[in-house]
């Protein structure tokens, strides 16, 4: 049962966490996995006691754990009970100690780098690539939800996301010394 049901746990979780992650710019991915573990538990807990709320008649019971799930999700995150992401951001000089980096220096340095690649990335990639590029990458919707969604095969989609991260390395490797900061 728990294998039928966690795959679909997973992917509401983590559309649930995309739509508050791109707003703090965040990756969904580290936290979904903790949040569909915690729908799990909630499901079991006492005997199963919300699981059998579910009732056949009113449809599968993957949209039954997907609708806990973006419930579960909603709560924590608008509740702050649990929520991973605080609504206060940690400022540069509280981080500098706990990880032993200049934050500042090395997040300009990070940040031109990027924006160069992409400078590149943008010159290669067609209206569709663009397209890709921003809701695999951007807003980090899972692959599986993509290619649905673009009426694409799943073999294509991954396809086209192994062809970007080899173009990336070499445009980032391409990149003269003079030009990196």
């Amino acid at each position: 049962m728990v294998r039928d049901v966690f795959p679909a746990i997973m992917v509401e979780a983590t559309m649930a966490l995309s739509r508050r992650a791109h707003a703090q710019r965040r990756d969904p991915r580290q936290d979904a996995e903790d949040f569909a573990h915690d729908v799990l538990v909630h499901l079991l807990a006492d005997d199963g006691r919300v699981l059998k709320l579910w009732d056949p008649k009113r449809g599968p019971l993957s949209h039954f754990v997907r609708l806990i799930t973006r419930q579960r999700v909603s709560r924590a995150l608008h509740g702050h009970r649990g929520n991973p992401w605080g609504d206060e951001a940690t400022d540069a000089a509280t981080l500098e100690p706990l990880t032993g980096v200049d934050t500042g220096d090395q997040l300009l340095e990070s940040r031109e780098e990027l924006r160069g690649v992409l400078e590149q990335l943008r010159g290669y990639l067609d209206a569709r690539g663009l397209l890709l590029f921003q809701r695999i990458y951007v807003e980090q919707v899972p692959i599986a939800a993509v290619a649905e969604e673009l009426k694409m095969s799943r073999e294509a989609v991954d396809a086209w996301n192994s062809r970007m991260r080899k173009y990336v390395r070499k445009a980032a490797a391409r990149r003269p010394a003079d030009k990196k900061p």
